[in-house]
């Protein structure tokens, strides 16, 4: 908690800090509970992403006649929004570090000189200060969601675009 020294300089309030301590700390797992589900979203669409991409391979593969230049265009544009999703969904996954308050082993050593009630005002302010600090990668992950889901759409609009054309032909 290496907020604690601010303990010393700034005195809290002198009342109990229980409700200001559990709203702060619900409010960082919420988060951290949006970070996971983000995470997930984000790995379903990188999966999603490569089944199309391999099923469009699929389908121009099995093709007795050769590739047209729309098929190979097609496959490019679907391709670069395969790449797009990959690197975005590298860079947004392995955002770090998250914030998630205060550091244990400082609470302990904390613990000896100040009060429960100092240490629970500390721990409320690190909790509130944690979930500021992540909301810019959460913001960041949302984006990253929101753009990998039109780049799938591009994939598969390509895919029946493709399919379209093979059919034709």
């Amino acid at each position: 908690m290496s907020d604690m020294k601010i303990a010393e300089t700034r005195p809290f309030p002198d009342k109990k800090p229980d409700v200001v301590f559990k709203i702060a700390m619900d409010r960082l797992q919420s988060q951290q509970r949006q970070i996971d589900a983000l995470d997930g979203k984000i790995s379903n669409l990188l999966g999603f992403g490569a089944v199309l991409i391999a099923i469009m391979a699929g389908f121009l593969a099995l093709r007795d006649d050769p590739i047209t230049f729309t098929q190979f265009a097609l496959m490019c544009v679907s391709g670069g929004a395969f790449v797009t999703i990959v690197a975005t969904s590298l860079c947004v996954y392995y955002t770090r570090p998250w914030e998630s308050g205060p550091v244990l082993n400082e609470t302990w050593q904390h613990a000896r000189e100040h009060n429960e009630d100092t240490l629970s005002w500390c721990a409320a302010e690190s909790f509130t200060k944690s979930y500021e600090n992540n909301k810019n990668r959460v913001k960041w992950k949302i984006r990253a969601v929101n753009a990998n889901l039109a780049l799938i759409t591009v994939q598969a609009v390509t895919l029946a675009l493709g399919l379209g054309f093979i059919a034709i032909e």
